[in-house]
């Protein structure tokens, strides 16, 4: 596997080096049917951090309905790691990433498509990691619209 995917408690020592130098924010999500959005949501992570990791969720925690994930985690995970603004992709162990945020300790957290607090902000908050909210226009596309768009017309 590329060496910019690893699963989660992997390359911990690593992360904690870069963190000694750059500014690392992470952003989590499925990222199915990878979109502008998602990329747009990399690119405004990288304006505040130095270092971007996206916690991806594996195939077994997504719970975004039946047939979900399409694209399978081997193949998501490629994609996001190939992107400019994203350094390194780490799969979870969890749909909720309390313990990527644990074991990895970003500066801060970039969470896109809705501005309500996750189950996930508590713990970042214990930690004193701000959250920055990404609400783009360009956010609004949804892989689960998407999906339906997709079905409605018999593709």
């Amino acid at each position: 596997m590329d060496n910019r995917i690893i699963y989660c408690g992997e390359g911990i020592d690593d992360i904690r080096e870069i963190a000694k130098t750059k500014r690392i924010a992470m952003c989590h999500g499925v990222f199915d049917l990878l979109h502008r959005g998602h990329m747009t949501l990399f690119d405004f992570a990288k304006q505040y951090a130095d270092y971007v990791i996206v916690s991806l969720v594996a195939d077994k925690f997504v719970n975004k309905g039946p047939g979900r994930p399409i694209i399978k985690e081997t193949e998501r995970a490629y994609m996001l790691a190939n992107l400019r603004s994203v350094d390194k992709v780490i799969l979870t162990t969890e749909y909720y990433p309390f313990n990527i945020i644990e074991l990895y300790r970003p500066d801060i957290w970039v969470h896109g498509g809705r501005t309500q607090p996750a189950p996930e902000h508590k713990l970042l908050e214990q930690l004193g990691i701000p959250v920055i909210f990404y609400e783009h226009h360009a956010y609004q596309i949804s892989t689960t619209e998407t999906i339906q768009m997709i079905q409605e017309i018999g593709i």
